[in-house]
């Protein structure tokens, strides 16, 4: 498939690498997109992890995602700067504001979410142990969303 990328660049993608691109552009998973695209479902997620480091795919999807950006939409930096009003109102109830706060942590990067236990191993029952990123802060320890404090 050929097209005009950025800088005149054109696109030498096959069809199936192209379908694969509108197929991620469209919000679909990489591997699901690769399978929808006909590459073979054992090994559409091998494909999908190459596809995305290819510069063309890469431009393609630039390109892509520039035609369905919309100002309408919201994007990260908008969400955030919106957390962070609402989570600064005083005026604004304390349990919307603590959830702001919560949103925007998480939108960069400060929480790390361990479904298993240090050697890989299942974590006991429903646990799931949510670290905060340190980000040279020195933040609190982890909490158990079981409710205690602490590693294990």
């Amino acid at each position: 498939m050929k097209g005009n990328g950025k800088n005149g660049k054109a696109h030498r993608l096959n069809e199936r690498q192209a379908k694969f691109a509108r197929g991620v552009a469209s919000g679909k998973s990489a591997t699901q997109a690769a399978k929808d695209a006909g590459y073979g479902k054992q090994y559409a997620g091998r494909f999908a992890a190459q596809l995305l480091e290819k510069p063309l795919v890469q431009s393609y999807l630039t390109e892509l995602n520039a035609k369905i950006a919309s100002p309408d939409i919201a994007d990260a930096s908008k969400r955030q700067r919106f957390w962070t009003a609402v989570m600064e109102d005083t005026k604004t109830e304390m349990k919307d504001r603590l959830r702001a706060s919560e949103l925007l942590a998480k939108s960069q990067g400060d929480f790390i979410e361990r479904h298993a236990g240090p050697n890989g191993e299942p974590l006991p029952g429903a646990q799931v142990h949510v670290h905060l990123s340190d980000n040279g802060r020195g933040l609190a320890p982890p909490v158990v969303a079981n409710g205690r404090n602490g590693h294990r």
